[in-house]
This record gives C-alpha cells, structure tokens and sequence, in this order.
C-alpha cells in the first residue's frame, strides 16, 4: 500500500511548473520551452528516484521477548536493501498504528544488498495479542517535492503482558499484602536435620562452631526448612456492570501483585473462573502474565470455586458480597473501588 504526499517544495514547483508552462506556450519562446522541458524532466526523475528508494526494502525488529503494555522498551530496527547495486537514500522510519508507538528513526542512507541495524524505542500502549504489526517507510529523496510512504506488514506475532509498572495505588495495596506476608512468616523457622562434616566449596557460615570445637573435625549442622506458605491470587472475571475499563484496571492489579508477589519466598497460586496454575510448581510467572496478556471479561457471572487450601488468599472482584463466607473470611479482598482511576488506600483491603 503506497501513499503520496505533496510537499510544501513539491506545490511551490508544481505551480512554477504550471506558470512557465502556459507562458511558453501562449509565447512560443525556445527558453522557456526548454525551461519548462528541464522542469517536467526535474519532477519525474524526482518521482522515479524516491519509488527506486524505497524498492527493495524490507523491516524486521528484536525486542525481548517479555514485554509489558505502557512501559518503553530498548529494541532494534534492521533495515535491509535487498537490491544489490542501487542504494536507498533518506529514509524515515516510523509506527503505523495508534497502539504502537516506535521512536522515528532516519537513516541516510542503506548501501545496496547491506542492512542497517539502529536502536529504537518501543510502546505498547495495550495488553494481548498483537498481530500485522505495520512500519511506514518514506522519503522525499532527492528533491523534496513529493513524499513517497509505504507501508510494511510485520509477520511476527507477539503477546504483550498487562503493565506491571504499578501506578502509587497498586504500590500502597501491596505495602499491606507484602506486611501480612511477613507476618504470617514469622516463626516459621528451620528444624535441626543433622550434623555432618564440612565440604571445602561451602560458606564458612554454615560451620557450627561449637560442635566444631568440642569433636576437633570442622562440622556443619543441616536444618529441614519448613515448606514456604502458600499465596493465592483470585480474579474475578465477571466485572457485574463495571464495563471493560474497569476489568482492564482489574488485570492489571492481578498482573502487579502476582509479578511482585512471586519475588518473595512464597509459592503462588493464581486462578480464575477458568485458569489455575501453581508457581513454581506447575508453572512460571510467566505463564500467569500470557494468560492475562489475554483474558477475556465474562458475560455472565459464573459459580465460584471452592474456597482454597492456603495460607493467605487475595480476591479481586467487582462483587465483593459473594465472598461474604465462612470459608472466605481470611482472604484479602481488594474492593472493585481500589482498581478504578480513583486514589487506593489502606481501607481499599478488607
């Protein structure tokens, strides 16, 4: 798909053009005749040279393979000249679409059958799946009268994980998770195992002294930890009435705490109406995020599931009444009021 765009160079010659082509021929003068000739010649090879710039071009982009919506990554633009005597001259890169932001890139020039390979900054401004990903390549070479635009398809496919920035509400809610965490955490100590002798490649930390003195024989003594506590994560899926920007706030809350929840020395289990995964047991954090990259709002609430085997559970719902159980009463619930635009607080945690 090529696009065309006169430039303010481009209307100034064309009206000359237009000027010096009626008077050479209202006055029949050979000057202007051959002027008029040398300016018709001027705007085609001007329009020849620009299409033979941007022919032969093809565009791919590395980035990393994790990205997160609204957050600037480091990525590279390649841009090759598949023609391999005729270079490509001026050309200017930049994103296609509204929900990707790419940093304009200028390159001079793209000698023929070589390929530049520039640096670039790259947004994602939604989660979920982004196909067709477009790049527009144009240039005004050599002139300056018309700008020639072409549009490149990306045939890559790329998830993009909800952002995990974490604006100051989703900061405060987990201030008060990561403070019942610790307290929960508290006693949990380690078991004596056994004494054994000490092994050279080990930190001189683990010795037991004590014992070390009264058998001659450096030893260190091995406890049996316990096994960590248990988190679980609950989204809700049904947003009852709240509308799809309140659901996007609701992911995204799911998607900080899980990420930052993960870090600590806990097992995490995240589920939902229809997902559930245990990390690191039968999953990765990252399969958490990809699930949430593309979850989908429900049209109708759904049952919940049974209350969970945990030491510590966090609900986020837009319909916090249906938790109102016995068997829910020790989870954290986070209030549908605390994912909206509005300020959270410590009370957005009952």
């Amino acid at each position: 798909m090529r696009r065309y765009r006169l430039t303010l160079a481009g209307f100034l010659f064309a009206v000359m053009l237009v000027v010096v082509g009626t008077l050479a021929f209202l006055s029949g003068a050979n000057l202007l005749l051959l002027i008029f000739a040398a300016m018709v010649s001027t705007w085609l090879v001007s329009g020849f040279v620009s299409r033979l710039c941007l022919a032969g071009l093809s565009v791919e982009y590395q980035i990393p393979d994790e990205v997160s919506a609204r957050q600037p990554m480091r990525g590279r633009i390649i841009l090759r000249n598949l023609k391999r005597l005729t270079p490509s001259f001026s050309i200017h890169l930049k994103g296609d679409r509204e929900e990707i932001r790419i940093r304009p890139l200028y390159v001079p020039v793209v000698s023929g059958g070589k390929a530049v390979n520039e640096p670039t900054e790259i947004t994602f401004l939604r989660r979920g799946l982004h196909r067709g990903n477009s790049l527009t390549l144009s240039t005004s070479f050599p002139f300056g009268f018309l700008e020639r635009r072409i549009r490149v398809e990306m045939q890559e496919s790329l998830i993009v994980f909800p952002c995990l920035e974490g604006t100051r509400d989703w900061r405060t809610l987990y201030s008060v998770i990561h403070r019942e965490i610790s307290a929960l955490q508290q006693g949990r100590g380690h078991d004596f195992y056994r004494l054994r002798d000490y092994v050279n490649t080990e930190s001189a930390k683990n010795v037991d002294w004590r014992v070390t003195a009264h058998t001659g024989r450096l030893t260190v003594r091995e406890f049996a930890r316990e096994e960590s506590l248990e988190v679980e994560i609950f989204l809700d899926l049904y947003p009852a009435g709240r509308g799809p920007e309140w659901f996007e706030k609701a992911v995204e809350c799911a998607a900080y705490l899980a990420w930052h929840i993960q870090r600590e020395e806990v097992r995490l289990r995240f589920r939902s109406q229809e997902f559930s995964v245990s990390v690191p047991q039968q999953g990765t954090i990252y399969d958490v995020l990809r699930y949430l990259a593309v979850v989908t709002p429900l049209l109708r609430p759904a049952p919940m599931p049974s209350p969970p085997e945990r030491d510590l559970a966090i609900v986020v719902s837009a319909n916090q009444d249906q938790f109102e159980t016995l068997e829910w009463q020790g989870a954290l619930r986070i209030d549908a009021n605390a994912v909206d635009p509005g300020p959270a607080s410590e009370d957005s945690i009952r």
